[in-house]
């Protein structure tokens, strides 16, 4: 088996799952790099969850093939769950049991004896002051967060969180953020599917993208971004109309959308910071004075969108 340093935490090929006459997963490959967050994005009914179910040997796949950590999660099932902590979409706890009480069962069951770590989980929560209060009188925010903090507890190898802030009031999702990055900051692998883009920017170093069961894409936000053509919107107010041939000389240099409208020159591009340098230099060398520059980035809501539509 490779070094833990040389493996991806997930290696999947050709995987596919089906339900009755419906492909969940239709062909999925992909790798997923150790030591950082991967946010899973897609529309409902994507695969995400599948994809995630089969990763924590929940779900067998129809055909193909998974690693985790190296391990097979058909062959080394056993060994899968040793290295991995799922926080679910619905949260799995005992209803007669506290917050305290859930997550000290769990620290046993998975051999972890720093017990003060548990104040400090409840406390980066917001847990704190209910911690002694049954899990069945919690509200379903409260319980969403003791399922969170299992996995924080545990600090395993791989981490997954399904819709980790799903009925989760604003100030929650934060701390819940917060626990996310100072959890991949202390060396675990960290998945978590989410249909909430600005989640995504915050947490995200990379992103993977499905639909209908396959890989559209896997990028960081920035390079996501950047396989919209045209996606970023730079808009120049100029002391004076440029003339026929400086508006050749720009849609030769940019390849996208240029549009005038009196003064006001809008340019579409991939890249505003590679492209506005020139283009100010060559208006500037036709004696043409810039009065307002204003650069618009489409964010990750419509790139998703705009990239999901394009692999259909």
């Amino acid at each position: 088996m490779a070094s833990p340093s040389s493996m991806n935490a997930v290696e999947a090929k050709d995987l596919y799952k089906r339900y009755d006459k419906v492909w969940a997963l239709n062909g999925l490959t992909v790798s997923i790099p150790t030591g950082q967050v991967v946010c899973i994005l897609g529309p409902n009914g994507a695969g995400k969850s599948t994809f995630l179910h089969i990763i924590s040997t929940i779900l067998k796949p129809s055909s193909g093939s998974v690693k985790v950590m190296g391990y097979d999660v058909i062959k080394q099932g056993a060994q899968v769950r040793k290295v991995l902590g799922i926080s679910f979409q619905e949260p799995k706890l005992f209803w007669r049991f506290s917050p305290e009480e859930v997550l000290k069962l769990h620290a046993k069951v998975h051999g972890i004896r720093d017990m003060d770590a548990i104040e400090g989980v409840l406390r980066q929560l917001g847990l704190w002051e209910v911690r002694r209060r049954s899990v069945e009188f919690l509200s379903g925010g409260e319980r969403k967060k003791v399922e969170i903090a299992k996995v924080l507890i545990q600090k395993p190898r791989l981490a997954i969180f399904d819709e980790p802030t799903a009925m989760i009031d604003l100030e929650g999702k934060h701390y819940i953020w917060d626990a996310i990055k100072d959890l991949a900051a202390s060396g675990s692998t960290v998945l978590v599917a989410t249909n909430d883009m600005y989640e995504a920017e915050v947490l995200a170093g990379s992103i993977l993208l499905i639909n209908k069961g396959r890989l559209v894409a896997m990028a960081n936000p920035r390079e996501l971004k950047e396989m919209v053509a045209g996606g970023d919107l730079i808009e120049l107010l100029l002391s004076a109309p440029p003339s026929m041939n400086t508006l050749e000389r720009i849609r030769r240099f940019i390849t996208s959308e240029v549009d005038l409208q009196g003064s006001r020159l809008m340019i579409r591009t991939r890249r505003y910071w590679t492209d506005l340098p020139p283009l100010i230099e060559m208006l500037r060398s036709e004696g043409l004075v810039l009065l307002e520059v204003k650069v618009k980035e489409p964010n990750l809501d419509e790139v998703i969108t705009r990239v999901t539509l394009e692999s259909r």
